[in-house]
């Protein structure tokens, strides 16, 4: 039986169904609603939905019981989310990015490096054909992105930096082993500058 079968029964006989009629009661007086007044058929009717009694105040709005309070929304995310990350490490990246740094400013750096890193040969190879303008403040010049990457590694805590290091050096590697121009003599040494 649906709830529509079950409320059209309720306001003709008073029950859900006819096996049920024998378990209806009438209404006590502190049961029955205040605007409530007795008529031909109150003693089958005893709920505000009944047609004979006055119509049940309706539900407010969660909006207008809000108030003025702001409805708090996520924020889209501008980049994806670093994976392989423990929440140990991703906690330390977040409370870092609201100290020194701007909301998912590392995973900014992270994805253009990892765009460099696995994107178009001719954007590694060639320092004369990528899109870069030579202003750092740009953003198009890969070894400011890297640089980033570079001081949040440094202001990480051991163990998260450990981590995040381990993420980065990989894409180093790939950037490394896809351009054969570039010379490194330390994996250490800051090789990205001046070299796109």
């Amino acid at each position: 039986m649906s709830l529509a079968e079950a409320r059209s029964n309720f306001a003709a006989m008073g029950a859900s169904d006819e096996r049920r009629l024998p378990h209806v009661r009438n209404p006590l007086p502190e049961e029955r609603p205040a605007l409530w007044h007795p008529g031909p058929t109150s003693a089958s009717c005893t709920l505000p939905s009944c047609p004979t009694t006055k119509g049940a105040m309706p539900r407010r709005r969660p909006s207008a019981l809000r108030g003025d309070i702001p409805v708090r929304t996520l924020a889209r995310r501008g980049y994806p989310a670093i994976a392989r990350l423990s929440g140990c490490c991703t906690a330390d990246l977040r409370r870092l990015e609201r100290t020194r740094f701007w909301p998912e400013a590392t995973a900014e750096a992270f994805w253009h490096w990892k765009t460099l890193a696995h994107g178009p040969l001719r954007y590694v190879a060639d320092p004369f054909t990528g899109p870069r303008c030579g202003i750092p403040e740009c953003g198009c010049d890969p070894g400011h992105f890297r640089d980033r990457l570079e001081a949040v590694l440094h202001a990480l805590p051991k163990k998260s930096a450990r981590e995040f290091r381990a993420l980065v050096r990989t894409l180093d590697d790939r950037i490394l082993a896809r351009a054969w121009v570039i010379h490194v003599s330390s994996p250490d040494a800051p090789w990205w500058r001046g070299q796109f």
